[in-house]
């Protein structure tokens, strides 16, 4: 089912840095995908797995995912992430957790 363009009114879940050269050098545990996702990479020597494909990134490089995806992020990268709810629901935007199909 297609929504018309005047339903979706985004609505910004979560804007973070996240650091994968601070961290383990192992790959993350997969999840699945239950909102837009948005990541500029700023240093990457590593990629991420989608739906089983691995895809490697270079700096300057955005990834754009959607719902229903599986992904595992394969370190080390350093990259800047948007979590974006299209319908405007601000309310879930505390304590938000990725891959949290509850809240989804």
């Amino acid at each position: 089912m297609k929504l018309p363009t005047l339903y979706i009114t985004p609505a910004l879940l979560r804007c973070s840095r996240f650091d994968g050269y601070a961290f383990q050098q192992e790959p993350y545990a997969e999840r699945t995908v239950y909102e837009y996702e948005l990541e500029y990479y700023i240093r990457c020597e590593g990629g991420i797995r989608i739906n089983g494909r691995y895809v490697p990134f270079a700096p300057g490089e955005i990834n754009i995912r959607k719902p229903g995806q599986v992904v595992q992020g394969i370190p080390p990268y350093e990259c800047y992430i948007l979590v974006v709810d299209l319908l405007g629901n601000t309310s879930r935007s505390q304590n938000f957790g990725f891959g949290c199909p509850e809240e989804a």
